[in-house]
């Protein structure tokens, strides 16, 4: 082995007095452990038998008839961790979950929330993440009411914007302004919503003055007389 060594650092010492420099990359492994529920977008009710998969198309694990799934994700990383996750169950479209989490660690751990749309309708599909593995099943299913809670809520946006241009509502005794894009809770439906920084009107009384549609920004102020204030694309 002696000779060889010698000859190694001979072969080095050349190529650097040659001008030439070596580069050594060396990656490290990143470990995720991640469990979670899988559903179906409409029903939100459980699928059992989803095949997981990874980048390579190799199968990470699937679903058991409660649609939970425990899996590991094994990557090599130069530091940034990005991965694809796909769902595949015969029905159903397929669903990719692309990640970009940056350099935050080499063992990490997710729970997550799959729904997956049925062929035979149009419920969009989606996902929420949870940073942190959740242990338990009971404790998942405690997570997901949550994630049920704030879909329903995103249900009742989407039906009272039906049939109108309004942007003021009320959803469950609570009042809020409601765009194309987004929503903002308000303190009262006597908040005084600041529109184009110059005039100050009433929150019940918005929908007489701006169109929903023609909302090009809205945000929470720092002026105390106008907790809000709204921009628009036309002047109203």
């Amino acid at each position: 082995m002696k000779p060889l060594r010698i000859l190694f650092m001979a072969i080095v010492l050349t190529a650097i007095n040659s001008g030439y420099s070596f580069a050594f990359n060396f990656q490290k492994m990143t470990t995720i452990n991640i469990n979670g529920l899988i559903v179906d977008s409409k029903t939100l009710l459980p699928i059992s038998g989803v095949a997981i998969y990874n980048d390579q198309n190799d199968v990470l694990g699937s679903t058991n008839k409660e649609g939970y799934f425990d899996i590991v994700l094994k990557l090599s990383t130069d530091g940034e961790i990005n991965f694809n996750i796909k769902l595949k169950k015969i029905g159903y479209n397929l669903y990719a979950q692309k990640e970009r989490w940056g350099n935050i660690g080499s063992r990490l751990s997710a729970t997550y929330y799959f729904a997956m749309q049925n062929s035979n309708n149009k419920s969009p599909a989606f996902s929420e993440l949870k940073m942190g593995k959740i242990n338990t099943y009971k404790d998942v299913l405690k997570g997901f009411n949550e994630v049920k809670q704030k879909v329903d809520f995103e249900d009742k946006i989407e039906n009272v914007k039906l049939g109108n241009n309004a942007l003021f509502f009320e959803i469950n005794q609570s009042y809020y302004l409601i765009n194309e894009t987004g929503w903002l809770k308000l303190n009262s439906p006597n908040d005084t919503i600041l529109v184009n920084g110059e005039k100050g009107i009433p929150a019940n009384e918005i929908n007489f003055y701006v169109k929903r549609s023609n909302v090009k920004k809205m945000s929470p102020s720092t002026n105390k007389n106008t907790p809000f204030e709204i921009s628009t694309i036309l002047p109203n």
